[in-house]
């Protein structure tokens, strides 16, 4: 079993996956929101408590269906996040914030027009690579 470790960057080594990402919460007409750009994912629910658990869902699947087809790395470079290869396996390092403004309408406008609070998102799955 491979180890991928997210914290602030994705790093490939031995046993659990971890992640601890920036998380934007906000609520429009009655929905809350939890949303990760740089994963370009949303959880959404009537009640700030429901939006995190549904995040929580869709990030364990997002996880589980790419890892388990063998994209996630791929879908990753396609999100913006560089890969480096290094001699104890890969660097993945999340898009800056700046060049998720640029290439992320929907973030920038979140960012613009609503009130919004940042958290981070801290989640270990066992997962194989």
């Amino acid at each position: 079993m491979k180890e991928y470790k997210i914290q602030e960057h994705f790093q490939e080594g031995d046993e659990i996956h971890s992640f601890a990402l920036p998380v934007y919460e906000f609520e429009e007409d009655g929905v809350f929101f939890v949303y990760a750009p740089s994963l370009d994912i949303t959880g959404y629910d009537t009640t700030p408590e429901g939006a995190r658990k549904s995040f929580d869902i869709i990030l364990r699947e997002f996880v589980k269906f790419t890892t388990s087809n063998g994209t996630l790395v791929k879908e990753l470079k396609r999100l913006g996040w560089k890969v480096k290869s290094r001699k104890k396996g890969l660097l993945v390092t999340a898009p800056p914030i700046v060049d998720l403004l640029r290439s992320n309408r929907q973030f920038k406008n979140l960012l613009e027009n609503k009130d919004y609070h940042t958290t981070r998102k801290s989640v270990d799955l066992d997962l194989v690579a």
